[in-house]
C-alpha cells in the first residue's frame, strides 16, 4: 500500500507542479528554478498548496487539505480553516486520492462521476 500512496502522491505533485507552471510566466520560472534546484517532493508541495489555495480559494490563514492532520484535535479556534481541511482529506484519502490534488473538490467530482452507473442509449 505504501507503494501505491507514493505513486498516487507523485503523480499529483506532477500535475499540480504542472498547473502551477501553467499560472503565470513568473510561476513559471519560479518552478523551473526550484526543480532545478531543491528536490522534487519539495517542489511538488509548493506546487500543491500553490495550486490547492487557489482552487479552495482559501484564506491567507486557512491551510489547505495536503497540509491537514489526518487525526486532528479540534481546538478552540475551529474556524481557522482547520477541521474544513481535515475533512476534505479524509474525503480524498477514503477516495484513494493523494492529499496534494491540485484540485481537491474537481478529484472527489471525478471519482464519484466514475462510480455514477452509466446507462446505455436503446434505439
Amino acid at each position: 500500500m505504501e507503494s501505491l500512496m507514493k505513486r498516487v502522491d507523485k503523480d499529483a505533485m506532477r500535475r499540480a507542479i504542472a498547473q502551477a507552471k501553467a499560472e503565470s510566466p513568473a510561476r513559471r520560472r519560479q518552478i523551473e528554478s526550484m526543480l532545478a534546484n531543491d528536490p522534487f517532493e519539495e517542489v511538488g508541495r509548493f506546487a500543491a498548496r500553490c495550486c490547492q489555495s487557489a482552487a479552495l480559494a482559501l484564506k491567507p490563514w486557512a491551510p489547505p487539505p495536503m497540509s491537514a492532520e489526518v487525526y486532528p484535535c479540534v481546538d478552540r479556534f475551529p474556524t481557522d480553516g482547520r477541521v474544513a481541511a481535515h475533512e476534505l482529506l479524509r474525503r480524498l484519502l477514503a477516495a484513494g486520492l493523494s492529499r496534494f490534488e491540485p484540485d481537491p473538490l474537481a478529484a472527489l467530482a471525478a471519482v464519484e462521476q466514475a462510480k455514477q452507473p452509466t446507462t446505455a442509449a436503446w434505439s
